[in-house]
């Protein structure tokens, strides 16, 4: 018995206050055709100079092309995350106009690298419909760390993916997509 060995034991039927779940639609998708399908996996970031914002990037894919696949920007203040403003120029990465990622992308993950003043966009990216290769993009943040992130700003990194799969023995992979990536600061450097 678990009262009996003195732990707290709450009556099945107490009332317990529960704080509402707050759900709403925060990046529309019916704003622009090119996210028009849907919106996916968002990265959110402090932005690094102002600590009043936050900044998003998310993939967004359009109606008339399932198998396409951009990534936009949006911002909102650290004081109402609910309230995001998607910005009127995006997208602002599209698949390459030739290469490994020109049939399309999806974004994976965001960091922002303080020496380096950038934006690391780590995304999956193919030649044909499915993303199966790990691409790596920098932007400076540049002055404010949102107005920067533009087209014209954000490069590829070389001309081949950062991560492929490797199809020979004993591995066998046909797909690396959907990076997951984060830096442990060391002390020591």
């Amino acid at each position: 018995d678990l009262a009996a060995a003195g732990f707290p034991v709450a009556a099945a039927n107490a009332t317990v206050a529960v704080k509402p779940i707050r759900g709403e639609v925060i990046i529309n998708r019916t704003n622009a055709p090119w996210e028009s399908q849907q919106v996916q996996e968002p990265c959110i970031l402090p932005n690094p100079k102002n600590p009043d914002h936050l900044v998003m990037f998310y993939s967004g894919v359009p109606a008339t092309n399932r198998n396409l696949c951009f990534i936009g920007k949006a911002w909102a203040l650290k004081s109402d995350p609910f309230l995001w403003h998607q910005d009127e120029l995006n997208p602002v990465f599209s698949p390459g106009k030739q290469g490994w990622d020109s049939g399309s992308i999806r974004l994976d993950a965001v960091l922002y690298l303080p020496e380096e003043d950038a934006y690391y966009i780590y995304y999956s990216g193919t030649t044909a419909s499915v993303q199966d290769r790990i691409g790596l993009a920098i932007c400076p943040a540049g002055a404010d760390g949102y107005s920067g992130i533009t087209p014209a700003a954000i490069r590829r990194v070389g001309t081949q993916p950062v991560l492929a799969p490797d199809p020979a023995a004993p591995f066998f992979e046909e797909m690396a997509s959907q990076s997951a990536v984060w830096r442990e600061w060391d002390a020591q450097a």
